[in-house]
């Protein structure tokens, strides 16, 4: 009865959190609610167009009065770099929305522009998504930041490209000249594709940005919580005879750790930004291959073994792309995001119709167990049409599918510890 009372009490928390989830307010200045046309990195959640008026009170994107230039303009660039080199440089105009293209395959580029004057107490710039491998601040002229290698033969994991780089700025910041030089070994990475570039309030900046992924966080430490009991119990149960399946906790608790790495503010402002963002894609590609195997255990390989071959399928892919992408292969970013949501469109299509089958002629705790997994099928199916069509704006319903399906997966453990 001890197990069983356990896992009772388990139900009941997540009960309680999925109406907490629901019901709490959360006010309009600590999280607004994302816009139609988002910033490409999701968790910022704050305009990157040209309407002012639609910026919040605390940020502003830096779009207009840049200029630029490919290549070297002074030799050891960082060193010898000067006011009167920038001033003797052949500089023309740089359009964010419509970069001018790299067409002699430089592997530097410079960008100037002026700060403007804002009445933000804490100045700060904020860049992003710069798909480089390293990159160098200046402001009139001086080294303030810098973030990566400009040595080809060194690689360093702390890569620019998955971090938040928040660079404090003097509170006499306004008309100074800002200077970015960005460097990547392979010309095709300059340049950036949608950077983020903000002056920002720097504490209401993180504070929005915190507060703006709570609930993702939540569903982050409830999956990866549940799977560490799941684990226990477990290893409790087999010492008694009585069956708990491995790969339900092996699901969730992968579930849960790409959860709280995807896209983690206070994670993406650390140096190790890199291999967090590798904990993330490496935990998303081994979740599903513990979901099948659960599926194969409970309800045998399916028709044509085809619940076999889904976490066959995923096993190969997770060999395959999480190496490619941290080695730079074929990052997922690029070409191998399309191979990953191809495979796991696949295996979501064949889980939406064994649910269905399930759900239709199932009986008992096979059609709570089909119930769940038909929501889960048709939220990822909805998620990876948001990625894989242009126009649809990008959604994150598989989270709500994940948590009916592991509701309904610890249903059926704690029914088989009953029986």
């Amino acid at each position: 009865n001890r197990p069983r009372r356990a896992i009772q009490i388990l139900w009941a928390a997540t009960a309680l959190w999925t109406a907490s989830a629901l019901l709490s307010p959360i006010r309009a200045e600590e999280a607004p609610a994302p816009p139609a046309e988002s910033s490409p990195l999701a968790s910022l959640c704050i305009r990157s167009d040209n309407h002012p008026e639609k910026w919040p009170d605390f940020a502003i994107g830096l779009q207009d009065g840049w200029s630029h230039l490919y290549g070297d303009f002074v030799p050891e660039s960082i060193e010898r770099f000067s006011p009167e080199t920038d001033q003797a440089a052949a500089w023309t105009p740089w359009d964010w929305n419509n970069p001018t293209p790299n067409t002699n395959h430089a592997t530097r580029l410079w960008l100037r522009g002026i700060l403007p004057d804002v009445p933000y107490p804490d100045k700060s710039l904020l860049l992003a998504n710069f798909q480089c491998d390293a990159f160098a601040v200046f402001l009139d002229g001086k080294p303030i930041y810098q973030s990566g290698s400009f040595s080809p033969e060194q690689w360093i994991p702390g890569r620019p490209y998955r971090r938040l780089h928040l660079i404090s700025m003097p509170s006499d910041a306004a008309g100074k000249t800002l200077h970015l030089l960005l460097y990547a070994t392979k010309s095709d990475r300059i340049p950036p594709v949608e950077p983020i570039v903000l002056f920002a309030a720097q504490s209401k900046l993180v504070h929005h940005l915190v507060a703006s992924e709570w609930l993702n966080r939540s569903f982050g430490y409830l999956f990866f919580f549940v799977g560490l009991y799941g684990l226990l119990a477990y290893f409790v149960r087999r010492r008694y005879g009585i069956g708990f399946s491995p790969w339900f906790a092996f699901m969730s608790i992968f579930l849960g750790l790409s959860e709280l790495c995807s896209g983690n503010v206070m994670f993406m402002l650390s140096e190790r930004a890199e291999w967090l963002y590798q904990v993330n894609i490496l935990s998303f590609l081994l979740f599903p291959i513990g979901l099948w195997r659960f599926i194969e255990q409970t309800f045998g390989p399916g028709w044509k073994k085809l619940v076999r071959r889904c976490w066959q399928i995923e096993l190969a892919l997770a060999i395959f792309l999480w190496p490619s992408d941290l080695f730079g292969w074929l990052p997922l970013a690029g070409p191998g995001k399309w191979i990953m949501y191809a495979g796991l469109g696949v295996q979501t299509l064949v889980g939406a119709g064994m649910a269905l089958h399930g759900v239709i002629r199932g009986k008992g705790k096979e059609r709570v167990v089909a119930i769940g997994l038909l929501v889960f099928a048709a939220t990822g199916l909805v998620d990876i049409a948001t990625v894989v069509i242009p126009f649809l704006p990008e959604t994150e319903f598989y989270l709500w599918g994940a948590l009916a399906l592991v509701a309904a997966m610890a249903w059926l453990q704690e029914r088989a510890g009953g029986e």
